[in-house]
């Protein structure tokens, strides 16, 4: 429920002028409308209405991110590479080759069971859809021997929250 609520509030904010800013309570019945659990009303007119628009604007910011990520929009991925001068340089690189947009990263050296010359980069990356990330999950496996992806959706598969 908490997946299909973000999801119908990042709905509300499309690529448009347009915005309409409820809060979660008020987003329910679109949620239920788009999680696609009501098959009765498939194909037919319904109206779903939008109420309390006071939702604080951190709340919104972290609603619409969750949103993004169970749309795979927004991906967590852990990437073993060399630590070397460039190692994490090139997977900055190869991701952007590959149109997604570094949001955040961070490495980690002390806790990895390799050898000393490598890094655990732990990166949190923007991308356009579910078929962008199989193909830059695709890519990284193809250069990378230790590449992890951490979805929402997974997450949210073994969540007692959804």
């Amino acid at each position: 429920l908490i997946a299909g609520i973000a999801v119908a509030v990042k709905t509300l904010k499309p690529q448009v002028n347009i915005i309409a800013v409820v809060e979660g309570g008020g987003a329910v019945g679109l949620a239920a409308l788009i999680s696609g659990k009501l098959p009765e009303l498939q194909g037919k007119k319904v109206v779903s209405l939008l109420t309390g628009g006071n939702i604080d604007t951190t709340v919104l910011g972290r609603t619409i991110e969750r949103g993004l990520a169970v749309d795979s929009r927004l991906i967590r991925l852990e990437v073993v590479v060399s630590d070397r001068p460039g190692g994490i340089a090139e997977l900055a690189t190869r991701i952007a080759h590959m149109g997604a947009s570094i949001k955040d990263i961070f490495h980690e050296r002390a806790w990895i069971s390799t050898d000393v010359f490598s890094v655990r980069v732990k990166v949190v990356a923007e991308t356009r859809d579910r078929e962008h990330v199989a193909e830059l999950e695709e890519m990284l496996r193809s250069k990378y021997d230790d590449v992890g992806l951490n979805s929402v959706l997974t997450l949210l598969s073994i969540s007692k929250y959804h």
